[in-house]
């Protein structure tokens, strides 16, 4: 038996504009096991042969080439997807990284985005390089303890309440901030451009100084809830 001929770059432009179809990508590429499922994807690889052999003039394909040509596309675009993200993460100068160039890995690339592009994670090393912007927050507001003079339960209960609303004001803008930051809101802004490349120890900084803030902003809100704590334990001692 002879060895098998390559695909033209017609046949693979025409394989791809195929594949790319909403009724043949969401049946080929459903992650389900059933019976059912791998039955209707049997059918869907031989209605896409069938389709191809009559739209190509040069050759007989099998189902079996098809299926193994899909399968290098998809390994060929995340080996390239890889390669970037690496080559992101790297300090210094220099030219920029070689990769492949084919129109059509980029539309197999749009086609398969949860299998090339990682999960965004926000506390991962490489979470700056998968969203535009780097990971920013806001600044820790400095609160001013003042002691008053507490001469009866209204007094006292009008400080309670004071203070808590101060605490709430903290803990809403903490909030907002992570919503700023929340990776699930930015998975899809992923930088086509190597001119915003963030160093890992950027990023290591970025993230100790956000740790640093939420860790004052705790001590700030216990030494407030004991300052409370003791003014009333000094109004019980003085009434008794």
């Amino acid at each position: 038996m002879g060895r098998r001929v390559n695909f033209t770059v017609t046949e693979k432009n025409i394989f791809i504009d195929l594949i790319n179809k909403p009724n043949y990508i969401s049946v080929i590429e459903c992650k389900k096991t059933d019976s059912k499922s791998l039955e209707s994807k049997s059918t869907a690889w031989k209605e896409l042969c069938a389709e191809f052999n009559s739209a190509s003039s040069y050759c007989f394909r099998s189902v079996e080439q098809l299926q193994l040509l899909w399968k290098n596309y998809k390994a060929r675009t995340k080996k390239r997807a890889a390669v970037i993200r690496r080559e992101r993460a790297k300090t210094g100068g220099g030219l920029p990284p070689t990769v492949e160039k084919d129109p059509n890995l980029d539309k197999v690339e749009a086609m398969i985005p949860s299998q090339v592009q990682p999960l965004a994670n926000l506390f991962d090393d490489d979470s700056a390089l998968d969203i535009n912007t780097a990971v920013t927050h806001n600044e820790t507001e400095d609160y001013t303890l003042t002691v008053v003079e507490i001469t009866d339960d209204s007094d006292l209960n009008q400080s309670v309440q004071s203070t808590c609303s101060s605490l709430a004001s903290a803990s809403s803008s903490r909030e907002a901030c992570a919503e700023v930051v929340h990776p699930c809101k930015r998975a899809k802004l992923i930088s086509d451009s190597h001119s915003k490349t963030v160093s890992q120890n950027d990023i290591n900084n970025m993230k100790m100084e956000l740790m640093a803030n939420e860790l004052r902003q705790k001590r700030k809100e216990h030494e407030l809830k004991m300052e409370i704590l003791q003014m009333k334990l000094n109004k019980y001692k003085s009434e008794s």
